[in-house]
């Protein structure tokens, strides 16, 4: 895609977000005063980590460096069938990792919750807008720090150029779409009390995992990372809104009254 396009893509979402959540400030909650609170809360969380929070960064970072010695025979048992490429299963992966995706189901969410009045939809839309902004803010730092070549350009698992701005054939670790995916499908899971269903809603994060190393975009390492990433992201989101008590835990089996058409 024209890289000018996605330029414009990305100004026009931020345009809408804005206007979207500037509608009634005094009226409603999770809006843009909020957000960018909330947003700030984030950039500065790290200096507020206790013990159990760099021990989960260390398994991490474990897990992932273990997995890159087997990134390679992954990648040469993946492409060993491309008969699956461009199926419905991995497209949906794909599809539900694109950012464009969490914005669309975030507008939904969001619009619906200010013209019904449903804080539950809107406390929902809020969250996916705002994994979104913590999900780009954090890829755009790893991504370029640590600058891993992607597996469709070396099939060497460990050949990195760190701080290598220019090209997104550097930008490997972490998975983006990974990241953007279980952020979403965490967020979806902890607003229901159902566990089955929480269960269900992760099952497209796993496909967009699945996707990305398939078509060989990601080592297995980079989404292990990415899902992890995406995971805490989530949670972290959620657990700022339900410590503050801004809203009753949602059952998100009534969460939804709006009727699409193709």
């Amino acid at each position: 895609m024209n890289k000018k396009f996605l330029s414009v893509i990305k100004k026009s979402f931020f345009t809408i977000f804005i206007f979207v959540h500037s509608v009634n400030i005094a009226q409603y909650k999770y809006n843009s005063d909020q957000f960018f609170d909330e947003y700030a809360d984030f950039l500065t969380q790290p200096k507020n980590w206790e013990r159990a929070d760099y021990f989960k960064l260390l398994l991490i970072g474990g897990g992932t460096y273990s997995l890159m010695h087997l990134d390679n025979s992954i990648k040469n048992f993946a492409l060993g069938d491309r008969n699956y490429e461009n199926t419905f299963l991995i497209e949906t992966g794909r599809i539900w990792g694109e950012p464009i995706t969490s914005f669309i189901i975030g507008s939904i969410f969001t619009m619906h919750g200010i013209a019904t009045d449903n804080q539950v939809n809107k406390k929902i839309g809020f969250e996916i807008y705002q994994s979104l902004a913590y999900g780009f803010t954090t890829l755009a730092l790893l991504k370029n720090v640590i600058g891993r070549v992607r597996p469709n350009m070396t099939d060497d698992p460990f050949e990195f150029s760190p701080f290598y701005f220019k090209l997104e054939d550097y930008w490997a670790l972490p998975s983006g779409h990974t990241t953007l995916a279980f952020s979403m499908s965490t967020i979806f899971a902890k607003n229901t009390e159902n566990k089955d269903l929480k269960v269900i809603l992760y099952i497209p994060a796993f496909l967009t995992a699945i996707s990305r190393v398939y078509q060989n975009y990601h080592w297995t390492s980079d989404v292990f990372f990415g899902a992890c990433l995406g995971y805490f992201i989530g949670e972290y989101i959620c657990e700022v809104h339900n410590k503050e008590n801004i809203l009753e835990q949602p059952d998100f089996n009534n969460l939804v009254n709006v009727r699409v058409s193709f």
